[in-house]
């Protein structure tokens, strides 16, 4: 089986391609989570087949945010 966890050597490749990060503005508001975090998750779902909803939290984030933060790149182009 391939292992859960993303290779560092894949993020450094897909980085290039994907949007800057935002950071909270002067009205203040949540911190995003970073892409690295993010696509940790993804290929954890990919992976795995674990469905979104089973995403551990320990993961850094939600298998929903994961997956919301995927649709708005696809929509995007990346």
């Amino acid at each position: 089986m391939a292992s859960a966890r993303m290779p560092d050597e894949f993020f450094d490749t897909l980085v290039h391609h994907l949007p800057p990060e935002q950071h909270v503005g002067l009205q203040g508001g949540r911190p995003r989570i970073g892409h690295r975090i993010v696509m940790r998750v993804i290929w954890f779902v990919l992976v795995t087949g674990n469905r979104w909803e089973d995403v551990r939290q320990e993961l850094g984030c939600s298998g929903r945010t994961a997956h919301r933060r995927l649709r708005a790149w696809e929509e995007a182009g990346i």
